[in-house]
């Protein structure tokens, strides 16, 4: 599961929540390792939008699988060097 979510939408959720006084429990309970899983989660490459990018630069040269593939490694490529990175 990729979570994803801008930090705008992440804040216009907040507003909602806070403009009916509501604390919603709902979903996986982080308690105190909420901001860092929300710090990682946001640091992940968005995959539609690397798929598009990819697609537009070399859908002529490659097929949709490969540049999926792609697309995948780099998601996991990415995901490393920011977990090295924050150790």
């Amino acid at each position: 599961m990729t979570f994803q979510i801008s930090n705008d939408r992440l804040q216009e959720l907040l507003k909602i929540e806070e403009s009916v006084n509501c604390d919603i429990g709902a979903g996986i309970d982080h308690g105190a390792n909420l901001a860092t899983y929300l710090s990682d989660a946001m640091q992940y490459v968005d995959r539609s939008k690397l798929v598009a990018f990819l697609q537009s630069e070399l859908g002529e040269l490659l097929p949709t699988d490969d540049l999926e593939a792609i697309a995948h490694q780099v998601q996991q490529n990415v995901h490393q060097y920011v977990q090295r990175r924050s150790a």
